[in-house]
């Protein structure tokens, strides 16, 4: 309240030599409201704890610092849906690619997760993939409304559009997603850019380091959780 902390930013102003930056993330400067509040460490730390809280201030001051960028975030579905990110982690020498699956409900809770890996041809075969573990694991769920979001915008396309016009190259993917969506209530398609799937991004990671499938509900892994936090999101119960 006194603004007497001994962050980098009341250091300077009182003329002792030193570094503005905040030197747990090495990113901003280091005030008193960036060191309590808007450090993206320490916005994971209130995520994180009993109180799974982050108040709007938080979420305009981290903006205004440019911690993400406006219509680059992920945002929650529409009551019934729950929103399905996928991506992957492809390696071009080998053909393994991890993929990421999360799932999300209308309030932004998290729900499911899952990482696996597999060998394709290509980056589009394995976002396609990921769709379709995807799609297979919210049925396996009991989900029936669906809004899909990936960062590959030619196989969302593709999904959205019809079969017959498909790439050749996914076409069997392409399918096999078409038999798949026939079992929702509604799905729904949307690309977004690779800042606004950064859970997904992260799990597809995770999945290469993996020896096998992972499967978690309700609770996502301590690794994720820092991610997570950039949404803007409560914390899982």
């Amino acid at each position: 309240m006194t603004n007497c902390l001994a962050t980098k930013a009341n250091l300077a102003g009182r003329r002792v030599a030193c570094s503005l930056t905040c030197p747990i993330c090495d990113d901003h400067p280091e005030s008193v409201e960036h060191a309590l509040l808007t450090c993206p460490w320490v916005i994971g730390v209130w995520f994180a704890c009993p109180l799974g809280y982050i108040g709007r201030n938080i979420n305009r001051v981290c903006r205004d610092e440019g911690v993400v960028s406006p219509g680059l975030t992920w945002c929650a579905p529409p009551n019934p849906f729950l929103k399905l990110n996928v991506d992957t982690s492809w390696q071009k020498a080998s053909g393994l690619a991890g993929l990421g699956i999360i799932i999300r409900n209308h309030k932004g809770e998290f729900k499911f997760g899952k990482v696996l890996k597999t060998t394709t041809g290509s980056v589009e075969i394995a976002e396609a993939q990921a769709i379709i573990e995807g799609l297979s694991f919210a049925l396996e769920n009991g989900i029936t409304h669906v809004c899909v979001e990936s960062d590959s915008k030619k196989v969302i396309e593709n999904c959205a559009g019809k079969i017959t016009r498909g790439d050749w190259d996914i076409y069997p993917s392409l399918c096999r997603i078409h038999d798949l969506k026939s079992k929702f209530s509604a799905v729904r398609w949307t690309w977004i850019p690779r800042e606004a799937n950064a859970v997904a991004d992260a799990a597809a990671a995770i999945a290469i380091g993996r020896m096998g499938t992972e499967v978690w509900v309700d609770r996502p892994p301590s690794s994720l959780v820092h991610v997570l936090s950039r949404d803007w999101l409560p914390c899982p119960p």
